[in-house]
């Protein structure tokens, strides 16, 4: 049973758990629920006593205060197991945290199980010696966990496995991008500049105004950098309206009907380098019957896929952070059954809550953001300091 709702259809659900025990008491029952719901109904799972407690993601328990912690300490079981995919921690502090859940018993007190590893001797010795040690004590540790551990790789389960490939594909802007790209560098410099010029005069001719303008607007002058003028001129970080010019022009300035709907087209996919690569892509994916994935890291770059996919009549489903949790379970399910179910848009937030997509054989990523703004304030830092100094 998913045990997953609001409050009336958790009412319904605890309803039918009372019925089945009458009923059918010799066949057991399997609840999954999310983390939130075993905090917001935690008088349920209190009263309960549960011959097994499974939890997923179990690295989310290091933190021994956190409040999921808290409360699964209250739940009555006579077994517990922890799944994850994260290598044991390789913290002692952490540790101890995911120890003491499962064997209480044992693991009680942490200054008696850091005490029992000698950690408290390392205190006052030099940091990498300490560090060292405390390597070492990890993994006599380690050794001491061999039975309570049954760890598995995917070579191990599936011998079939194919090698994973990973490759990076680099495309030019279009004409239309390179012109709004050098549009929104010249603007935002040349408020840079402007700014700049200002609290210099400001300085000079009056110190005391200067401090009385620098706490009205929160923003001290000793502070100021190229990303924080940037974001007092542009309400937001430099990187954003960049990186919507890299990615697509549309979501800059888009060309929409009478009724103020996104006009969609083939030029819809000539106007960026990244949808035109992106649209070869997918002609050739698609003739081999593969299945894919793209990931996305914000939602407004999903609608332009969206927008793609409906004009190259791809057949699709979506999930972001407004998806519901019944939503969420059809495109799953809808995406791994059903062969004219091509491409699956995924934001990224949304996307890392654990997906069964055992389907797919690609996964495109199609805004690496973290690389662009590596790159988009490298650049417009070494920029704005040459304009500025030539100025």
């Amino acid at each position: 049973m998913v045990y997953h709702g609001n409050k009336e259809k958790l009412a319904e659900l605890r309803n039918e758990i009372y019925q089945h025990r009458q009923t059918k008491r010799t066949s057991p029952i399997v609840l999954i629920t999310a983390y939130h719901i075993i905090v917001s109904d935690k008088a349920f799972f209190k009263r309960e006593q549960w011959p097994l407690l499974v939890v997923d993601e179990g690295h989310r328990l290091k933190n021994p205060k956190c409040q999921l912690m808290v409360m699964l300490r209250r739940i009555h079981t006579d077994s517990r197991f922890l799944l994850t995919g994260t290598p044991v921690q390789n913290n002692m502090s952490e540790m101890w945290s995911l120890m003491n859940f499962l064997l209480p018993e044992i693991f009680d007190e942490p200054e008696v199980f850091e005490r029992y590893f000698e950690i408290d001797s390392m205190s006052n010795s030099k940091m990498n010696f300490k560090e060292e040690q405390e390597r070492s004590v990890l993994s006599i540790f380690h050794q001491i966990l061999i039975p309570f551990i049954l760890r598995r790789r995917k070579g191990d389960v599936n011998l079939y496995l194919p090698p994973k490939k990973e490759v990076t594909v680099y495309t030019k802007m279009t004409n239309l991008q390179v012109k709004w790209y050098n549009k929104l560098v010249d603007e935002i410099v040349r408020r840079y500049i402007d700014d700049r010029k200002k609290d210099d005069f400001v300085q000079v001719f009056d110190d005391t105004k200067r401090l009385r303008s620098q706490r009205k607007n929160e923003i001290p002058i000793l502070e100021l950098k190229e990303d924080v003028i940037a974001k007092k001129i542009t309400g937001r970080s430099v990187v954003y309206p960049l990186l919507r010019a890299c990615t697509h022009p549309y979501l800059l300035d888009a060309p929409r009907d009478e009724n103020g709907e996104i006009i969609v087209n083939e030029d819809l996919i000539t106007s960026s380098g990244k949808f035109i690569l992106l649209d070869k892509m997918l002609g050739k994916l698609h003739q081999n019957n593969h299945k894919v994935l793209i990931f996305s890291t914000l939602v407004i770059f999903l609608d332009l896929l969206e927008a793609m996919c409906e004009h190259r009549n791809y057949g699709y489903t979506r999930l972001d952070g407004n998806t519901s949790f019944d939503e969420r379970i059809d495109a799953i399910s809808t995406f791994n059954k059903d062969p004219d179910v091509f491409i699956f848009l995924i934001s990224t937030r949304a996307g890392g809550l654990g997906l069964n997509l055992m389907a797919a054989d690609t996964v495109i990523l199609f805004n690496s953001d973290w690389v662009i703004y590596f790159m988009v304030s490298k650049i417009f830092a070494f920029s704005v300091r040459f304009i500025y100094r030539s100025c």
